[in-house]
């Protein structure tokens, strides 16, 4: 759920192009709020479809996708607590920066707040540009691994794209880890700023990404022999992966040591 931008676009464009994803995609083009000169039953545009997705349908869902989305002009704040119990039972859920996201969509003491893997304590957006640093947790985590080698991944990290239009969040909530932050910009607690971050939510998992500027790891084109690109790809496969526990992403692997063993 969201509304058209690059960041969007981008995305939107990943999904489709992969054979594993069936995308169900709605934009919000216009508000309750907007002046209306035609009656309602003369628009093209169908109504914001809340219940059925967020009430009757939301158990055939493997992950929701909020990108800089503000629920309360909608008003589905009844079915907030919908979402976070569908996490609790093993929904991925992903909650995307901008000027409507985080704070800035409401979601301070909502049931959205209590599942995402940052506290929602800075109201702020920096306008400011910020190089991306892994941390140690990043360093070691399946979302974040766009190269095998630990030091080749962590060079394509600082290599990538500045983001911009960060999001201000605060530490990361119990149960939750910051892979990626700002070596740059702080929190309210003086904390480097966190840009992707996860959690486990019972059954469940969450990611945050603080900015609505990972479209421009695609907009480089070939400038970088297409490095950023790949890693764009990369990443979201591998966090669509590991929201739905794909057991390749699994923190913990056994494997045989061959394919074939004789009885005994």
């Amino acid at each position: 759920a969201g509304k058209p931008s690059w960041d969007e676009r981008f995305l939107r464009q990943h999904l489709k192009e992969n054979p594993n994803v069936d995308l169900i995609s709605f934009f919000i083009l216009r508000t309750p709020t907007d002046p209306a000169n035609v009656p309602e039953k003369e628009m093209s545009l169908i109504p914001f479809p809340v219940d059925k997705i967020f009430d009757t349908e939301l158990h055939t869902f493997d992950v929701v996708i909020f990108q800089n989305f503000d629920y309360r002009p909608y008003p589905m704040e009844r079915f907030l607590p919908n979402i976070r119990n569908a996490v609790e039972n093993g929904l991925g859920f992903v909650m995307i920066g901008g000027d409507q996201s985080f704070s800035g969509g409401g979601y301070q003491g909502t049931a959205i707040d209590g599942i995402l893997p940052v506290s929602l304590e800075d109201h702020q957006i920096s306008t400011a540009s910020s190089a991306l640093h892994l941390t140690p947790a990043g360093s070691n985590h399946p979302v974040t691994q766009l190269l095998r080698s630990p030091s080749l991944n962590a060079k394509q990290w600082q290599a990538l794209p500045k983001w911009s239009m960060i999001n201000h969040t605060g530490p990361p909530l119990p149960m939750g880890s910051t892979l990626v932050e700002s070596p740059t910009l702080a929190n309210a607690r003086g904390r480097p700023l966190p840009l992707i971050s996860v959690r486990e939510v019972g059954q469940g998992r969450s990611l945050s990404i603080a900015s609505d500027s990972m479209w421009k790891w695609r907009f480089t084109g070939s400038r970088d022999g297409g490095a950023a690109e790949r890693a764009y790809h990369r990443f979201w496969s591998n966090a669509l992966r590991w929201l739905v526990r794909d057991p390749a992403h699994s923190r913990i692997q056994v494997l045989p040591s061959k394919h074939k063993f004789e009885a005994g």
